[in-house]
C-alpha cells in the first residue's frame, strides 16, 4: 500500500468571506481614488479626455496604482483556511474548486499564522488559523529530526 496518499484528516475553519470584503474594498476605493486624482490633474494640465487611447492609458494607470495596496493587503493580511487537510505527508490546503499539497518542510506555524513555501515559485503564503486547525497542526507535525 505504499502507492496509496496517505490518509487525509480535514479540519474545519473559518470563511473567507471577510478577507475577500476587505480585499474588495482596498481594490476598489484605492481604484476610485487614482481615478478621481488623475482625472482632474489631468484636466488641470489642460488635456482633455476626447481620445479613447487617452482613456484608456488614464485608465490602465489606474489600475497599476491599485496594484500596489491590493499586494499589501495580500502579503500582511493572512488568508482565513477555510479547510484544512493534514497528513503524515504535509498539508492540504483546499480552496474549493482545488486544493495544493505542500509538504512539512515547507510548513511553518507561527502562532495562530500557518505560512507555507511554494515550490514552483518559492513565494511564501499565510494562512490564519482557528485555535482548533492550529492545534491539531502543532499535534500532527512531525517532530524535526
Amino acid at each position: 500500500m505504499s502507492g496509496w496518499p496517505a490518509p487525509i484528516e480535514w479540519v474545519p475553519g473559518r470563511s473567507r468571506w471577510p478577507w475577500l470584503v476587505g480585499y474588495l474594498a482596498i481594490f476598489s476605493s484605492t481604484l476610485v481614488t487614482a481615478e478621481l486624482a488623475i482625472y482632474p490633474g489631468l484636466s488641470w494640465a489642460g488635456i482633455t479626455f476626447m481620445s479613447p487611447k487617452l482613456t484608456l492609458i488614464v485608465q490602465l494607470a489606474a489600475i497599476a496604482i491599485t496594484v500596489g495596496p491590493s499586494m499589501l493587503w495580500m502579503n500582511l493580511v493572512p488568508v482565513p483556511a477555510h479547510r484544512l487537510g493534514l497528513s503524515p505527508e504535509g498539508v492540504v490546503i483546499d480552496y474549493g474548486l482545488r486544493s495544493e499539497r505542500f509538504s512539512w518542510d515547507r510548513t511553518s506555524l507561527r502562532g495562530m499564522r500557518l505560512e507555507v513555501l511554494s515550490p514552483w515559485l518559492g513565494l511564501r503564503s499565510s494562512y490564519s488559523l482557528t485555535p482548533y486547525q492550529a492545534g491539531r497542526v502543532t499535534y500532527l507535525r512531525p517532530v524535526p529530526r
